[in-house]
């Protein structure tokens, strides 16, 4: 280990130290591409929940149980979404 003032590859940042990861740039672009499909494969997910939540007669003629979990599921992807662009983020 050695002391730098500014690094190559990821940089940690939930530590008070100033420290890399040395990780190439195609390594680290394939993570961030493999994040960007997950986050369209959440997205596509989300809308298809919601339209699910927005067609009235689901709502009226599915139980009730299953509304519950629909909105649920809608919240989880929403939430994986949200985790999943701030993760993104930290390699723009």
């Amino acid at each position: 280990m050695k002391e730098v003032e500014d690094g190559n590859g990821l940089q940690l940042t939930g530590t008070k130290y100033r420290c890399w990861l040395d990780v190439d740039a195609g390594t680290l672009k394939a993570y961030a591409d493999q994040i960007g499909e997950q986050v369209a494969t959440q997205e596509k997910l989300a809308t298809q929940l919601q339209s699910r939540l927005d067609n009235k007669r689901y709502i009226e003629n599915a139980p009730k149980a299953i509304v519950a979990e629909t909105h649920e599921q809608l919240q989880e992807a929403e939430d994986a979404i949200e985790r999943l662009k701030a993760e993104q983020a930290r390699f723009s």
